[in-house]
């Protein structure tokens, strides 16, 4: 889907969510960069459309598919315990260092990251990682 497609969708279900109360599905995430298998970061970035504040912490997922299956990417250093506040309508940067995080550089292959938030809500993006 195109990406500027997805934020109007993203934006109008926040419209909504104002005078509906509330739903705390409408939450996205965006990876920012380009990721190769030679990448030291990846960049997302959080959007909430919920209608309230959002808090959420560092914790994801990332899981590689492996035909078919996705399996996940084992993290070989602890998240950190950082809160972090999204008013309606708002975005939050975050980072993953890749090497730090994982022990070595991504393998070229499709990806699913997975965020958690609010009362065990999560979403997902799925991406490539590229040959450099």
């Amino acid at each position: 889907m195109n990406t500027v497609f997805a934020r109007i969708i993203a934006f109008l279900l926040g419209i909504i969510a104002i005078f509906t109360g509330g739903n705390m599905k409408n939450v996205t995430i965006e990876v920012e960069n380009e990721i190769t298998d030679q990448s030291e970061q990846i960049v997302f970035e959080v959007f909430n459309y919920t209608g309230r504040t959002l808090d959420f912490g560092e914790d994801f997922t990332l899981e590689v598919n492996q035909d078919g299956e996705w399996v996940e990417v084992k993290q070989v250093s602890p998240v950190n315990d950082i809160a972090h506040t999204i008013s309606n309508l708002g975005t939050a940067q975050m980072r993953i260092d890749i090497v730090d995080m994982f022990g070595k550089k991504l393998d070229v292959g499709e990806y699913r990251l997975t965020k958690a938030y609010a009362a065990g809500n999560t979403c997902s993006v799925t991406f490539n990682v590229v040959a450099a």
